[in-house]
């Protein structure tokens, strides 16, 4: 019996896809997706929160490191966001290192002649300060402490300067709030407060997070500074 003999067209209809085949792997394709994206967004904020805890874990070990080697005050200012609200970012978008001048005169582009040691370091994107979970950054608190305890420790203290926000930019007026590393490797901090809280700041991994409480949080950076000899200690959920 003779076979059939194949021609080249049909070879070519069955190597090719039907578009009920296609639409089907592109249907597969948008379900994995869109379980996927969302993935790797935690994924990348989360490492964004794991880098700037660290920074900032590394830059205070640094400013008590430089007062105490100077044996002068270092000044750590976190300054606030002038667009917090607006577009969900954060309430905070970084902070900065001063030096008090020994001289007593210091920069005149500031108004309390502090030198900086570095230019601003920003927040990343993919984090943002929780203000509720933050006790260094609580103006409510601080002056009830300052009010009650009337101890001459002072801090949270705030203030407002001219900060060039980007290298390019123009310097924009910021307000801030800090507190001091001193000589002797303590803070300006008071050692009590009226609430008994601890000195801390609290960094999430995102800015919809800013809001929540320590049980809703997923993800957390906390920073907490000793008041009296300005150790600085790090929690974080456990993995």
């Amino acid at each position: 019996m003779n076979s059939p003999i194949i021609s080249d067209q049909s070879l070519t209809r069955r190597a090719g896809f039907t578009l009920t085949e296609l639409l089907t792997v592109l249907t597969v394709m948008g379900i994995v997706m869109a379980f996927s994206v969302p993935h790797m967004i935690s994924l990348t904020s989360g490492a964004s929160l794991q880098k700037d805890g660290k920074t900032l874990i590394t830059d205070l070990g640094e400013a008590r490191q430089l007062a105490m080697s100077r044996s002068t005050d270092i000044e750590v200012r976190f300054y606030e966001n002038p667009n917090a609200g607006a577009d969900q970012e954060s309430s905070f978008i970084g902070y900065q290192l001063f030096q008090y001048p020994a001289s007593g005169v210091g920069a005149a582009s500031d108004p309390s002649g502090m030198i900086p040691v570095r230019p601003m370091r920003r927040f990343s994107d993919g984090s943002g300060v929780n203000t509720g979970l933050s006790t260094l950054l609580d103006r409510a608190l601080a002056a009830s402490d300052a009010a009650a305890l009337g101890s001459g420790l002072t801090a949270p203290e705030f203030g407002e300067a001219e900060v060039k926000i980007s290298s390019g930019g123009a310097s924009e007026s910021l307000e801030f709030i800090s507190f001091r590393f001193t000589g002797n490797g303590g803070t300006n901090l008071s050692s009590l407060t009226e609430a008994g809280e601890t000195w801390h700041i609290t960094l999430v991994d995102s800015v919809a997070a800013e809001s929540l409480s320590a049980g809703e949080l997923r993800d957390f950076y906390t920073v907490q500074v000793n008041p009296l000899n300005g150790a600085v200690r790090v929690f974080e959920p456990l993995p």
